[in-house]
């Protein structure tokens, strides 16, 4: 389920079809950032610009060649650096294996899928830090800020180093609402019983989701279908 990592590139490289693919790909990204809500307006004044978290796009290739825009904070310009829990479970090899020796043992239907702009659509976990960032022109323009405004962090976005913690805590705390339990020994694991039989099982890492259901129980079947609804996969 590991990614390789991509190899961020330079726009100084790109052709003008190439930087159009990149202007629609910006709009795409800052479309997340505004529907999920991410970052509010907030006002500059009283806040030096040292004292303001900085951002960049992340530019890469996808599998396709596609270009894909990301943006991201830097995270080395977070104030509590220092003293944010950044620990975040993953997948072990052990979850994966058994993942697939259940749902193949008991014949479940498995479906692997990725949540679109994770991190974006995880809970308002930074709004207590009062976390404010200077935005990027393209995200200025969206949120129609005027010159003495800046944005404040809602969620824990790309480039914070607690990030990944704070997704996984929302996994968990969205796979205990719908009803799927935590296994004891790999915390990124969840089953599903239904009168006390196992009807269903789903591994993650980060966010790539791994889920095998029984299709003959109309109880995994209504629970796969409210899954299905909790994220965007893409």
């Amino acid at each position: 389920m590991a990614r390789q990592g991509r190899a961020e590139i330079t726009t100084k490289t790109l052709t003008p079809d190439e930087r159009c693919e990149l202007a629609t790909s910006k709009d795409k990204e800052i479309s997340q950032w505004i529907n999920n809500s991410v970052v509010e307006a907030a006002a500059r004044e009283g806040h030096s610009t040292r004292a303001l978290m900085r951002m960049r796009w992340v530019i890469t290739r996808k599998a396709t060649n596609d270009l894909k825009a990301r943006l991201v904070v830097q995270g080395f310009t977070d104030p509590d650096l220092t003293s944010l829990k950044s620990a975040s479970p993953t997948a072990s090899r052990r979850a994966r294996q058994c993942f697939f020796s259940i749902a193949a043992s008991l014949g479940y239907h498995v479906w692997k899928a990725d949540v679109t702009a994770a991190f974006l659509s995880g809970d308002a976990s930074e709004k207590e830090r009062n976390i404010l960032c200077e935005p990027v022109e393209e995200l200025s323009l969206a949120l129609k800020l005027k010159p003495h405004e800046v944005v404040r962090l809602r969620k824990a976005v790309y480039g914070l180093v607690n990030a990944p913690r704070a997704w996984w805590q929302h996994v968990n705390k969205t796979m205990a609402q719908l009803g799927w339990e935590a296994s004891s020994v790999e915390p990124c694991l969840w089953t599903l019983r239904h009168e006390g039989k196992l009807v269903g099982i789903t591994c993650v890492h980060v966010d790539d989701f791994l889920i095998g259901v029984d299709e003959t129980c109309a109880f995994a079947r209504n629970a796969m279908d409210q899954f299905a609804a909790a994220y965007n996969f893409g």
